[in-house]
């Protein structure tokens, strides 16, 4: 059997991968795919006998270095329906994905092809849409562990007639920081979706590499991108992490909003530095109905207090929307909304430091916004502000503040307590409010009475009342920061206790994601525990891998 290596010279293809970023931006280079033709014994294409041993001029060699073997099954029909052998093409950027090309003959024209893995039943395979052609069909697989061997068959049928083949290949080293499969526990009935999470610590020069990660139901990580360059602290995260639907994954990191394609290139960005008037981005991101982005970033002002303090800097937050291009189409600013006098615990402090970019002065903590969540249906955006313990809902055509849920806010709480240093409010089909309770900052007890949970609100805007209608069965525990909590297709709750330990100090941090259902005792019904040093910003659960566009 003999393999021929293929690189962009010859029948290679070429596609934009992201070379190494720089400090605020990442560029572009042309990097050749590899691509496998293989053949069943005999002399390879040149004329060359045996497999092929490297590289010819011009040509990249795959991260494996190894070639894949294509075999023949047999046929039960006397045409042949395939011309040549299948092809394998594999990413440098992307261990975890693959394409196989299926080469079909004239009187093969019109055969139905099945498509399969043999070895990992949660490999995904399906058809790529504008590759290719009906005699030249190319198929994605998705999910594939990295650096191990696997196979994929192929078995084209028409008018009685049978055919089939089979490739045989390895995969590339994994990508910096992959985990491949998490311990996890599962207690009850889990529903059978992914979990798109970030892998994170606090970054830094020397921090092992963060990313982002898909996980199925069994704990297998079916996707994943790391990184090295960033920066310390916080912005590290590749946070507000969101499935698109043309299978593109949003997010935020290094103060700057990005969208990759499953192979990790970049194709948009958005840089404060381009935008006049606008610091970091931080902490969400999110992509609204009609094709703009809305970004959450810092701004700086000073605010005066009362004796002996007087003039203070303060950090507060501003919401900007780029349409497709990257031009700014709307802004808002929370010194234009909110009132500065108002502080809560949290406000002295800031970890890491807010620097004003502009003065170089450091910075109050004041409103430190972390979730934003957009309602096409009213045309409204919630943010969540942590150190004012509020959800405030804001009119997208006006600007307006419709309300601000929370304590000392606009809504009489009829069942329940209120949330306090909250992350990552969500809606309801039935028109109640999901979010992250982290606890701390609670006015009305002491520190040892702070506790984390999810718990859902209901929201009468015309009584203006809210009352608690669940909350989470966990024995009391503490997550000071971050924190998620979504609803998942089946109606159970994906939840993310993001900093387990950080009250203990950071080198203590950890990670617990919790599926729970609300309706059983226990609720808890999937879970698993990070190692110490890592946490999980957000988990949000999707029922398509990265790469696959919405039906």
């Amino acid at each position: 059997m003999s393999c021929r290596l293929f690189g962009s010279g010859a029948r290679g293809l070429a596609f934009g991968m992201p070379c190494l970023p720089s400090a605020k931006r990442a560029r572009f280079c042309l990097l050749p795919l590899v691509l496998f033709a293989c053949t069943n014994g005999g002399a390879s294409e040149d004329g060359e006998s045996g497999e092929s041993s490297g590289t010819e001029s011009g040509e990249t060699e795959s991260s494996e270095g190894e070639s894949g073997e294509t075999e023949e099954s047999g046929e039960t029909g006397a045409v042949d329906l395939f011309d040549g052998d299948l092809e394998i093409v594999q990413y440098e950027t992307q261990p975890m994905v693959a394409d196989v090309i299926v080469h079909l003959t004239a009187e093969g024209a019109g055969a139905q092809l099945e498509v399969t893995h043999p070895f990992d039943p949660g490999v995904r395979i399906a058809r790529l849409e504008g590759v290719g052609d009906d005699m030249n069909p190319h198929y994605r697989l998705r999910g594939m562990a990295p650096a191990t061997a696997h196979g994929v068959d192929v078995v084209a049928t028409l008018d009685g007639n049978e055919d089939a083949q089979q490739v045989q290949f390895t995969t590339g080293a994994p990508l910096p920081g992959f985990v491949p499969s998490f311990d996890v526990t599962v207690s009850g009935d889990p529903e059978p979706v992914y979990r798109l999470m970030d892998w994170s610590n606090f970054g830094g020069m020397g921090a092992p590499p963060v990313g982002l990660m898909q996980l199925d139901p069994q704990g297998v990580t079916r996707w994943y991108i790391g990184r090295t360059n960033t920066m310390f602290g916080p912005a590290a995260t590749m946070a507000g992490v969101e499935l698109l639907d043309d299978g593109t994954v949003l997010f935020q990191q290094n103060g700057i909003n990005e969208i990759v394609d499953e192979l990790g290139e970049t194709v948009a960005s958005y840089d404060p530095a381009d935008v006049p008037g606008d610091s970091l981005y931080h902490h969400d991101v999110t992509y609204l109905p009609n094709g703009n982005v809305l970004a959450l970033g810092y701004e700086y002002t000073d605010a005066e207090y009362p004796p002996p303090e007087g003039t203070l800097h303060i950090c507060g937050d501003h919401l900007t929307e780029f349409n497709p291009q990257g031009e700014v189409v709307w802004r808002w600013s929370s010194f234009e909304h909110l009132d500065t006098s108002r502080r809560r615990e949290g406000f002295d402090a800031a970890f890491p430091p807010l620097i004003d970019p502009d003065t170089n002065e450091p910075s109050k903590d004041w409103t430190h916004g972390n979730a934003v969540v957009y309602n096409p249906d009213d045309d409204s955006i919630l943010l969540s502000l942590r150190h004012q313990d509020w959800i405030i809902k804001i009119d997208h055509e006006t600007g307006d503040v419709l309300w601000r849920l929370g304590d000392e806010g606009d809504f009489a709480l009829t069942e329940g307590s209120w949330f306090f240093h909250q992350h990552s409010p969500q809606w309801q089909p039935d028109g109640s409010l999901l979010l992250y309770d982290n606890g701390n900052g609670n006015p009305y007890v002491t520190v040892d009475g702070w506790f984390s949970r999810a718990v859902r609100y209901s929201i009468d805007e015309m009584t203006m009342e809210a009352a608690v209608v669940w909350e989470d069965d966990a024995e009391d525990f503490l997550s000071e920061a971050m924190g998620d909590a979504d609803r998942m297709p089946g109606g159970n709750i994906l939840v993310a206790d993001s900093a387990i330990g950080l009250n203990e100090g950071g080198q203590f941090i950890h990670a617990t994601i919790r599926e729970l259902d609300p309706e059983a005792t226990p609720q808890r019904q999937w879970s698993f525990t990070t190692e110490v040093g890592r946490f999980i910003y957000r988990a949000v659960p999707t029922e398509r891998l990265v790469g696959e566009a919405a039906p």
